[in-house]
């Protein structure tokens, strides 16, 4: 079967070119050709292009046929196809087989690009390869669950002893179990017959409590109880139903908002459950029931299908709108204790504590180092996706130790796919300022990431993707600087503008002043330990927050008028009192829970004149002459802290309008895009298990549905508080 390349001419000189029947496009091509045909040499150009330029094959590989035919896109596009190609063998016979093309396939493939696929067809090869890799996966999982070969009912002809030992060991325990079951229920049973007249009594008087609530005004017939309040009402309904089948508990079907609540109350507290529940006052369900709940999606690190089928339910059942499912990620690591556990499954036992990050992660390391090692994890890499309407839920986890930007590059790559198959979009990823953290931003860019607004393309959706450093962990970095800056010449700061001294002495001595002078503090949450913080104090953000906000230049500004009462040099103070203004503004801008709503928002311009400061104190220090670079380094915050200052107010803002175009008439929180809900997650898993400051993994396994049915967690201890500013 001949197929032939064509060129059509029209009346007006244009032209198209066609390839079995389909018209080719060359948008693609290095070779720019003219879309009319202005001369001759213009269509000797253009017969020529066709007929040496290569033919896209289409996709041939014989393993995507386990696949769907028709091949669709994230967004549930369909795009691709089927089709049957004829090629002739080496005997002239014909030989019948099927490929794949894309619907937008451009047929003409450019003579100096490589591949035997045009642009749109190598898309759809890549997109099919992650559905392959996903599909492989699947069925090996599977087929490992139903290849697991069981022991007990083996003749026991055939086992050997130790098999035979290991049988008796378990029909032993087994036996006494039962044993021990049998005393408990036969406790039960006798608890049940003394409290039987009491619960009948108490069965009695909630049934004449609910006909005094059921009775109705006799000239109101059609009066509800409660009109006003639905919740109370399923409330009162849910106890007379209840209480109806007293005698058939197992003919109870409880809403699932009472579930919810009894869930968040029991995660709360498991003791106060247990009291109110045996205090014969209302009727909630067993613990059993809420076990079964709890435990009902099992816990793994990495992609996780049903966690992210519960994300898309809860979803639906918030009625969380399309820009509420577009939103941030957000990742961190938790210390963790560097423990290995047993876990049973099924009728062996898995290792829990090892480090996990994937196939890729362990075969790319056997390929770096040529041994195949286990090693124990004693951090947990946790990804967190939170919409831009406050819907929130953790996605994955990853037992490991200090992730590295290479492997982060990945797993957020991976996270990003999963997060969009189940409808959820990500603008937006925020990280601390960790080194690792600043290499995984720049390696999405060929130069400098402020260059590109920190905005790099999602490679599976083609929308823009923002980075964006944590603000929090900005102002204590801030701060950090500032507190390094004194006039020791061993100091690693030494910060000067305009010829003049910011120095963290300053900040003290009027601290100190307002302490010793004013018989009302100006700022009465300022303490000692705010201008002599420890390594641990270093770590809370409201130090921070109070020593760089508005009522800090306020407690500096009385002490400048103090120096000028008594004669001193006022000016002194001059720079120090400018970049808390700064920093107070910023403060503000970010910590405030009034919304942007819109690009025009005053806020924004305040941002970005605080970042023009900042440009110029830097470019003041760096062109100071006469002194070495290291003493130029000095004059200024560390490249690391500009970094990140930069990332958070340009990616914020370019956030906001990509959000604002989106989904027009949406809103963007600025006090809540930060890490403060990962910060407030990892609070609660530390205090499910004690408050202990490095649980294991089964422990944060365990705690985690948990936790998400707890509706909202937020530790009031932690490290997530409102600046007081």
């Amino acid at each position: 079967m001949q197929v032939f390349r064509t060129v059509k001419v029209f009346k007006d000189l244009t032209w198209e070119a066609t390839y079995a029947g389909h018209k080719a496009n060359f948008l693609s091509f290095l070779m720019a050709l003219p879309n009319k045909i202005a001369s001759f040499p213009d269509f000797m150009k253009i017969l020529k292009m066709v007929e040496f330029c290569k033919i896209c094959e289409g996709v041939k590989n014989q393993a995507f046929s386990v696949l769907q035919t028709n091949v669709h896109n994230l967004c549930g596009e369909s795009i691709g196809r089927i089709q049957e190609v004829v090629e002739q063998d080496e005997k002239g016979n014909e030989q019948h087989s099927l490929n794949r093309r894309s619907l937008t396939c451009e047929y003409f493939i450019d003579t100096p690009s490589s591949g035997a696929l045009c642009r749109n067809c190598n898309v759809l090869r890549r997109n099919m390869s992650v559905k392959l890799v996903r599909f492989n996966n699947i069925l090996q999982e599977e087929s490992e669950r139903l290849a697991e070969p069981s022991k007990s009912k083996v003749n026991k002809r055939f086992l050997s002893n130790e098999e035979i030992s290991e049988r008796e060991n378990d029909q032993k325990r087994r036996r006494i179990t039962a044993e021990k079951r049998v005393k408990y229920w036969k406790f039960k049973a006798a608890e049940e017959k003394k409290m039987k007249h009491m619960a009948v009594d108490d069965g009695n008087d909630l049934m004449v409590m609910f006909k005094e609530l059921d009775k109705v005004d006799e000239k109101n017939p059609d009066k509800e109880m409660f009109p006003d309040d639905p919740k109370l009402s399923l409330f009162w309904e849910m106890q007379r139903d209840v209480i109806s089948k007293k005698s058939k508990k197992r003919a109870i079907r409880w809403h699932p908002l009472i579930i919810k609540t009894c869930l968040a109350l029991w995660h709360r507290s498991k003791q106060a459950y247990e009291i109110l529940q045996d205090s014969g006052f209302i009727k909630l369900p067993s613990t059993r029931l809420l076990q079964y709940h709890k435990g009902k999606i099992k816990q793994k690190p990495g992609r996780n299908i049903e966690m992210l089928k519960h994300m898309k339910s809860l979803a639906e059942t918030q009625d969380v709108s399309p820009a509420g499912c577009c939103g941030y990620i957000t990742f961190d690591e938790m210390s963790i204790q560097d423990d290995v556990q047993l876990r049973r499954k099924g009728e062996s036992f898995e290792i829990v504590g090892v480090v996990n990050l994937g196939d890729l992660y362990e075969d790319m390391k056997v390929l770096q180092t040529g041994k195949d090692e286990v090693v124990i994890a004693t951090h947990l890499l946790q990804f967190m996706f939170i919409g831009s309407t406050g819907f929130k839920f953790p996605v994955c986890y990853f037992p490991t130790i200090e992730v590295d930007p290479t492997t982060l590059y990945h797993q957020f790559w991976n996270a990003v796919y999963d997060l969009a198959e189940f409808g959820f979009k990500v603008l937006l990823a925020i990280c601390d300022g960790a080194q690792a953290n600043r290499t995984f931003i720049q390696c999405h860019f060929d130069d400098d990431a402020g260059k590109e607004n920190f905005t790099t393309t999602n490679i599976y959706t083609g929308e823009p993707l923002v980075f964006m450093v944590d603000p929090s962990h900005n102002f204590k970095k801030v701060r950090n600087n500032l507190l390094k800056s004194t006039t020791n010449g061993k100091s690693p700061r030494h910060f000067k503008l305009d010829g003049k001294e910011i120095l963290w002495s300053h900040l003290k001595e009027a601290y100190m002043y307002d302490v010793e002078y004013n018989p009302i503090q100006t700022f009465k949450y300022l303490t000692p330990q705010h201008f002599e913080p420890g390594s641990a104090d270093k770590m809370r953000n409201y130090l921070a927050d109070d020593v760089l906000g508005k009522r800090m230049v306020e407690v500096v500004q009385n002490y400048q008028v103090h120096l000028l009462k008594k004669g001193d040099h006022t000016d002194v103070l001059e720079k120090t009192v400018e970049l808390l203004k700064v920093t107070s503004v910023l403060l503000k801008n970010f910590k405030n829970k009034k919304p942007y709503r819109s690009s025009e928002d005053a806020r924004f311009v305040e941002n970005k004149q605080c970042l023009q400061w900042f440009e110029r104190w830097e470019t003041q220090a760096m062109s100071t002459d006469g002194i070495s670079l290291k003493e130029k380094g000095k004059m200024f915050m560390s490249y690391k802290t500009m970094f990140d200052v930069y990332s958070m107010i340009v990616g914020f803002e370019v956030y906001c309008n990509i959000l604002f175009k989106m989904y027009p008439g949406s809103s963007v929180s600025a006090c809540y895009t930060n890490q403060d809900k990962l910060e407030n997650f990892f609070g609660e898993q530390r205090a499910h298990n004690g408050q202990t400051t490095n649980p294991t993994i089964m422990q944060t396994e365990n705690s985690t549905l948990g936790i998400i049915q707890m509706q909202e967690y937020k530790r009031s201890k932690g490290n997530c508080t409102v600046n007081r500013t």
